[in-house]
């Protein structure tokens, strides 16, 4: 697929519960043939750190503006691969639902510059928490964003009002 030189034109990519793995994301993160691509969904391919870090530095993936991770295994680990990509910048929707996502990881999302173009950011199912819902609340760089879920990620009442109080959100 990656070495298809007739998909430069592709906008759009699915491929959930395909059996990737890292080494698909890599090959296809660093095909030229893919740079058109503005949808990538790789739900539910355990794709690691590794997948998570080839997409992140791939940049003929800089076109993207819709990514899905969801089910895909994601950790904090993963999450601050994904936050410290100044390649995925232009994202305007991204789903990490379903993961293993914790407090630290939301934080290090929350902290970091690359996501000012974020519109839609899905988090449901993940274990965000208080402290995680606290630092999405205070991030001066999600300020773009339109809708934020957090469905099933225990923020609890003083999570919530951190959200409802939020000067960005």
């Amino acid at each position: 697929l990656a070495e298809i030189s007739s998909l430069q034109s592709l906008e759009t990519l699915i491929l959930p519960h395909c059996d990737i793995g890292a080494a698909g994301v890599k090959a296809l993160a660093q095909s030229a043939h893919l740079s058109g691509l503005k949808t990538w969904v790789l739900s539910g391919n355990k794709i690691g750190v590794d997948g998570v870090e080839e997409i992140a530095r791939s940049t003929s993936m800089k076109g993207l503006v819709t990514l899905s991770l969801a089910g895909s295994g994601l950790g904090d680990r993963e999450m601050k691969a994904l936050a410290n990509s100044s390649c995925l910048a232009g994202l305007t929707f991204l789903d990490v639902s379903d993961n293993e996502i914790g407090a630290k990881g939301a934080e290090v999302f929350a902290c970091s510059s690359c996501w000012s173009e974020l519109e839609v950011l899905d988090m449901n199912t993940n274990r965000v928490g208080q402290e995680g819902a606290e630092a999405l609340a205070k991030s001066s760089h999600l300020s773009n964003l339109k809708a934020l879920s957090l469905f099933a990620n225990r923020i609890g009442v003083e999570g919530a009002r951190a959200l409802a109080g939020s000067l960005w959100l």
